[in-house]
């Protein structure tokens, strides 16, 4: 148990260390305006817009900017706090992404693809359920580790931290938020295509979500990906395995 709680903080501060000295608040990457699909990055607990997708000078939006096969589609970052401190629930971050996709024209885009990082791709799902319009239009999701049914690091991480956003990614429970979430969302019937991909190397010796979490409400390709919960949303060249993964469902 000590061991884990240990690896908990480990984590955490290096999720939290690595925000330092990088811009935030990246935004559109690139505008083609409303007639082009636009491409959303949402990151997850911990990190940030621009942090949690890249490694030095290299970011996974960057990349997608440079590679042709996205010529046609616009690239926005949402970006929002959070803290090993506190913040935002779940909820309440599905709202703040309604208030900056407004105000910075993404939902005017004709088409709508999330890709999301570990709770990212909580805060999409929940943004969604809400506003059934912007999901009408959703070409696709890509969830790259997202702890659908929870993950136990949440669990160790709510001793420590007041954040509601660890005490909402417990692993689920019949009247938990995530139980919600999911009862919600096969309510929805949505039927938007939804890509996922998974960890398959621990991160300070802990699988943070593990591939059932990681696939469940998953409706087409599933990828294990080799590399730990933090580098598996930070590729560094178009032709590592999570890049690919992303690039083949868009097609």
């Amino acid at each position: 148990m000590l061991r884990r709680v240990w690896a908990v903080l480990a984590i955490s501060w290096l999720l939290a260390t690595a925000n330092v000295g990088i811009a935030q608040n990246q935004r559109y990457v690139r505008n083609l305006g409303s007639n082009s699909p636009v491409i959303v990055f949402v990151h997850g607990v911990l990190g940030d817009g621009a942090a949690s997708w890249a490694t030095g000078n290299v970011s996974w939006p960057k990349l997608v900017a440079e590679d042709s096969a996205f010529n046609g589609a616009s690239i926005y970052v949402h970006d929002y706090r959070t803290t090993l401190k506190t913040g935002l629930s779940i909820n309440e971050l599905a709202e703040n992404l309604r208030l900056r996709l407004i105000d910075d024209g993404v939902i005017d885009h004709r088409e709508l693809i999330f890709i999301a990082h570990s709770m990212g791709g909580l805060v999409t799902r929940q943004y969604l359920l809400k506003y059934r319009s912007i999901a009408a239009k959703t070409r696709f999701l890509f969830f790259l580790s997202t702890p659908t049914t929870g993950s136990e690091l949440a669990n160790l991480a709510s001793i420590i931290s007041r954040n509601p956003q660890f005490r909402d990614m417990r692993l689920m429970q019949s009247a938990d938020y995530l139980a919600n979430l999911q009862l919600d969302w096969f309510a929805a019937n949505f039927g938007i295509p939804t890509y996922c991909a998974y960890e398959t190397f621990d991160t300070y010796g802990i699988k943070v979500v593990d591939q059932a979490s990681a696939s469940n409400l998953c409706t087409r390709g599933l990828d294990p990906i080799q590399a730990d919960h933090i580098s598996i949303a930070k590729p560094t060249r178009r032709t590592d395995d999570q890049y690919i993964s992303f690039r083949n469902a868009s097609r």
